[in-house]
Formats: structure tokens, C-alpha cells, sequence
């Protein structure tokens, strides 16, 4: 106990010295010009921000890399600023968590079901292992990518469940996610009007259709952007449809003012059709019901009358009507079931769906075979019975089919904490719905996400409902 104290204590003074050991070869360095200058810099820079980090509380800490998350992400990594934001604000706080999680000797309830993320991760890491030339050719590389886009999420939901972040409250996470939503909101917003990127553009402001951009503020992609504001969308809803805390109903209605017309702007069919349907769901199972039920008949009947009108506008004939870019996903979705037959049990190794599509020879129907060949998979499931068959996608999928089961009960109680079941099942409707018509392997944030929600309904399962009552 006096030894762990006294390790704690000093550690932070070890990477003082370490900092001011450094700073005087750096600025010798510096003042002479000399060679090595740079490499220098960077190890003073990156000891003063890991300075930085340990000085702050660790609740703080993961707070704080929630709501700049969002801002560091795949087109962050196309500016020098940017892609050291990457590493600094978003890469190196999420491995102290690990850390913190660790060492810490808590006495939370461990069910079965915690041990499926770990075994996730080992089966992914031992896939790409074994099936992939990478490990050997650029291993940093690799295992950072595998750690932005397979680890973080699994390391936000030990730390939430098991780790110092199980005693952050569920209202303090959920206000940051809506604050950082709204940042997002504006930025889309300015986006759609202006053009203006905080990063480089990826090309996204051209693919809309005619005049129609779509924006992707600072998540690199249109469905990123929408499943992120979806899902605040989704949260603010159950805040004031369930009778949420005090705090959050504010900041609730801002989220919808902004974020509903930044996910309309960015002309993604599924994370809209999936936050309508979630949102719909979550009025008709509450006391909103029949307003929702008047809300989607008015909406029906308007659509009906405005057809003609919509059917022959630009935007409808390049998003909605636009039949080249179904076929081409119906085919990818037809070659990926055929490659899970061809390896079901443990897949083609993790990272190799695009080599093993393009070697295939299968044939497509209905569109030329340079396009299925061309674009990457367009579902997240198949991508990952393609790569990690059966046993992977079973591992992956059973803690939110296990929690998310235990969790319809909890957001059926009437209860204080009910509008949190409700917001992150509703939520995670979205991400997966979405999820199943883009393959979100690319996107650390969008895979970070059914995480953080699952995480928090494991918290839910270990208190008794306080204030339920029956009927």
C-alpha cells in the first residue's frame, strides 16, 4: 500500500526532471541550429503534454478527450497541427486509460460477459497476426491502426465499467457527448453555407449531387458525421421525452435546433432514416405516442402530396433515385456472403476483405465489375464475417445482443435513470442500423461509439432501479 502511494507520488516528479533534463540539450540544440533540432523538440513537447495529462484528475481527463475526439479524427491526420492533435489529444489519453484501468483493484461484479470485448481483441489481434504480411512489413503502423479502430472502444468500455470511469456520472458523460454533438452541428452548419473546413477537405463537398454538397464537419465522412449527431439527437430526445435530468434539457434543445438540420445536410440516407426510426420509437413507447403517430401521418401525407415535386428534383435523382450505387451495393453484399461461405469459421484474417474481393473472379449482375471490384464494403457485419468469421463476429456481437436484451427492461421501468436506457438503446439503433449499409472499419470514433453506450448500460445493470415503479 506504501510502496503503490509513494509510486504515485513519484511519477509525476520522474517526468518533471525527465522535461527539464531535455529542455536544456533542446534549447542548446536550438540555440546553435544544430542537427537533430526537430526530434528533440518533439520529445520536449511530448513530455510537457504528458506532464499535462497525468497532472489532470483521470475524470477530467476522459471527459475532456470525449468532447475533442470529434475534432481528431481521419481528416485531422491531412494537416501537420491536426495529425499531432491525433496523437496527443486522442492516442495517448486513451492508453493512460488503460493504465489507470489496471491499476485499478476495484470490486465492481465481473459477469461472462466482460470477458467477450478482451477475447474480441485477442482473436483480432491473433488474426491479423497470422493472415497479414503487415505485422511484419510496418508493425506500428498496423497496431496502431488496429488500436484506433478495434481498441479504443473496448478501452472506453473496461474503463466505464471496471476502471476509475465507473464512478463518473452518466449525466456528466452524456452532457459532454451533447456539447461536443453541437460543436459538430455548427461546424456542419458553417460547412453547408460557407464551405469552411477546420481541415483539409476530403472531397466530400463535391459528391452531393449538382449544387448539393455534403458536409462532414471534422468527422471525414458524411455517414460519421450523421451517426454522430444521430445518435445526440437520438440521446436529446429520450432527455425530454423521459423527463431527464434538469441539467440536460437545455442543452437538449439546442442539440435538436442544431444538429437536426446538420444531419439533414449531410444527404446520408441511413443515419437519417435511422434516427427518424429511433426517434419514432422511442414517441410511440412513451407518453408522446399519439402526438407521433399524428406527427408521422401528417408527414405521410405530405410526402404523398409533394411526390411529383421531389421525384423530379436534382437531389432526388442523384441521392434517392440514384440506381447505379444500389446495384453496386447489392453486389458487394452478394460477393461478401459468398466469401464468408468459402472460410465461415474463422474468416480470411482481419484487415483482408478488400484483397480477398478483388481476387475473388466472382461475377457482378446488373452493373460493370470495375465498380463491385472498386469500392470497399459497405456493411460493417459482412466486412467482419468476411475477415473474422463466425467466432469473431459472434464475439463481437453478443455483449450488445446480452446487454442491450437486459437494457429493453430497464428503459421499459419507470424510473429516474429510465430516459438513459432509452437514450442508449435508441442510440445504438442508429449505429447499427447505419453501421449495417457502410463498413465503419475506417472510422476509430464511429466504432468508439456503441462502446461507450454499452458501457453504459452495463452500469445500469448493477444497481437495482431506484424509484421504479410498477406498472
Amino acid at each position: 500500500m506504501t510502496t503503490a502511494v509513494l509510486q504515485r507520488r513519484q511519477a509525476p516528479l520522474l517526468v518533471y526532471l525527465a522535461a527539464v533534463g531535455i529542455s536544456l540539450p533542446a534549447g542548446t540544440l536550438v540555440a546553435k541550429s544544430q542537427h537533430g533540432v526537430s526530434l528533440a523538440l518533439l520529445v520536449l513537447l511530448g513530455l510537457a503534454g504528458l506532464v499535462v495529462l497525468i497532472s489532470l484528475p483521470i475524470h477530467t481527463l476522459f471527459l475532456g478527450w470525449l468532447f475533442l475526439a470529434p475534432l481528431f479524427q481521419v481528416s485531422a491526420d491531412e494537416s501537420a497541427i491536426g495529425a499531432a492533435g491525433v496523437w496527443a489529444i486522442y492516442t495517448v489519453p486513451a492508453l493512460l486509460f488503460i493504465v489507470v484501468t489496471l491499476a485499478r483493484s476495484g470490486t465492481a461484479a465481473i459477469s461472462a460477459s466482460d470477458f467477450l470485448p478482451l477475447a474480441y481483441l485477442v482473436f483480432v489481434l491473433a488474426s491479423f497476426a497470422i493472415t497479414n504480411e503487415e505485422i511484419h512489413t510496418r508493425p506500428i503502423g498496423a497496431l496502431r491502426g488496429i488500436f484506433l479502430t478495434v481498441g479504443i472502444g473496448i478501452i472506453v468500455y473496461y474503463f466505464l465499467t471496471l476502471g476509475p470511469g465507473s464512478s463518473i456520472p452518466a449525466e456528466r458523460i452524456v452532457a459532454v457527448m451533447l456539447a461536443a454533438a453541437f460543436l459538430q452541428g455548427l461546424f456542419a452548419v458553417a460547412e453547408l453555407f460557407t464551405g469552411w473546413h477546420l481541415w483539409p477537405s476530403t472531397g466530400w463537398d463535391q459528391l452531393g449531387g449538382g449544387e448539393h454538397s455534403r458536409v462532414v464537419a471534422t468527422l471525414a465522412n458524411p455517414a460519421v458525421l450523421g451517426v454522430f449527431l444521430g445518435s445526440a439527437i437520438v440521446t436529446a430526445v429520450a432527455v425530454l421525452t423521459y423527463r431527464g435530468p434538469s441539467m440536460l434539457r437545455r442543452p437538449s434543445i439546442a442539440v435538436l435546433a442544431i444538429c437536426v438540420p446538420g444531419l439533414l445536410a449531410t444527404l446520408t440516407r441511413a443515419p437519417i432514416a435511422g434516427t427518424l426510426g429511433a426517434v419514432l420509437l422511442i414517441l410511440i413507447f412513451s407518453r408522446l405516442r399519439y402526438v407521433a403517430l399524428a406527427v408521422l401521418a401528417t408527414a405521410a401525407i405530405v410526402i404523398f402530396a409533394l411526390l411529383p415535386s421531389i421525384q423530379a428534383s436534382e437531389l432526388y435523382q442523384k441521392r434517392v433515385n440514384e440506381r447505379t450505387n444500389i446495384r453496386v451495393r447489392s453486389n458487394l453484399q452478394d460477393w461478401s456472403l459468398r466469401l464468408w461461405e468459402q472460410r465461415p469459421i474463422l474468416g480470411f484474417g482481419h484487415g483482408r476483405f478488400d484483397d480477398v474481393k478483388r481476387a475473388s473472379g466472382f461475377s457482378a449482375n446488373g452493373v460493370s465489375i470495375k465498380y463491385v471490384r472498386y469500392y470497399t464494403s459497405h456493411n460493417t457485419y459482412l466486412t467482419t464475417l468476411v475477415e473474422l468469421g463466425l467466432v469473431g463476429f459472434i464475439l463481437y456481437v453478443v455483449p450488445f445482443f446480452l446487454i442491450g436484451y437486459r437494457g429493453i427492461a430497464r428503459a421499459r421501468s419507470r424510473s429516474p435513470d429510465q430516459w438513459l436506457a432509452v437514450a442508449c438503446l435508441g442510440s445504438l439503433f442508429v449505429l447499427v442500423f447505419t453501421s449495417s449499409t457502410i463498413d465503419f472499419r475506417f472510422f476509430s470514433i464511429a466504432l468508439m461509439l456503441p462502446w461507450l453506450y454499452l458501457a453504459l448500460l452495463r452500469r445500469m445493470e448493477r444497481t437495482q432501479p431506484p424509484g421504479a415503479l410498477s406498472g
